[in-house]
């Protein structure tokens, strides 16, 4: 059977009757609207895509041959495929640049986790040595009240010294809200291993303070240098991107 071509002649609105009109190969000529219309034996249509025109079908992709019926027809389908291509590349360009921002984002909301982490222990640590340090200054008040009414003993360099006179006992006494009271009498070894063993503890902590500060300096510098990384990475791909299209 030969090939064939069914031109539909469908009126709109004129009253006249549907018509179909077959037409042969020979009366087909390239200029005529249905000549990349062809039919086949089962009566379905497809159209012939080797001779673009410009009314036809813009989302062809290119293709070896492919033949064109005027220098504009070509450079019509060449920029509509730009065009197309252009877009895709671009929204392909915009979800990689959102997944680089988002790991950077999360990476960045991190950082900032661990600063303020490092804020808030330096704070608590900070808080503990100025209670500890309030404590030792009322208890070293009270003790030096305390002795110097009962004539037990006298201050030397910040430590109680019993009087020889005394039997190398310190009596029971109100050394603060910090400290509570002492259950039992304490000798004068006992209270200096106390007194020490609370500078250790203050000591501890001023290190640990200082330990903080460091790290807290350090993760906000490598914040901001982050910062200054994906603002220059930003300006890049916005480039690139721009060169692409």
């Amino acid at each position: 059977m030969e090939n064939e071509v069914i031109e539909f002649d469908i009126g709109l609105g004129g009253g006249g009757d549907d018509s179909v009109a077959i037409i042969d190969d020979e009366e087909m000529t390239d200029d005529s609207p249905t000549a990349a219309m062809v039919g086949t034996s089962s009566g379905s249509l497809f159209f012939d895509t080797s001779t673009y025109g410009p009314q036809r079908d813009l989302d062809l992709e290119p293709f070896e041959g492919m033949e064109f019926e005027s220098e504009e027809a070509a450079k019509g389908f060449y920029n509509s495929y730009a065009r197309r291509v252009g877009v895709i590349l671009e929204e392909r360009g915009n979800d990689a640049f959102s997944g680089y921002l988002e790991s950077h984002t999360v990476r960045y909301n991190t950082l900032r986790h661990e600063a303020f982490k490092f804020v808030e222990e330096g704070a608590e640590s900070v808080d503990t040595y100025n209670v500890a340090m309030v404590a030792l200054e009322e208890a070293a008040r009270k003790v030096a009240m305390s002795a110097k009414n009962e004539g037990t003993g006298f201050m030397v360099n910040g430590r109680i010294r019993e009087d020889s006179r005394s039997n190398g006992t310190l009596t029971k006494m109100d050394i603060g809200n910090h400290c509570g009271h002492l259950d039992q009498n304490l000798s004068e070894d006992e209270m200096d291993r106390k007194i020490e063993e609370l500078k250790q503890e203050v000591d501890s902590g001023r290190r640990k303070c200082e330990v903080y500060r460091s790290n807290l300096v350090s993760v906000l510098r490598d914040i901001e240098d982050h910062k200054q990384q994906l603002s220059l990475k930003v300006q890049i791909i916005k480039y690139s991107m721009k060169d692409c299209l």
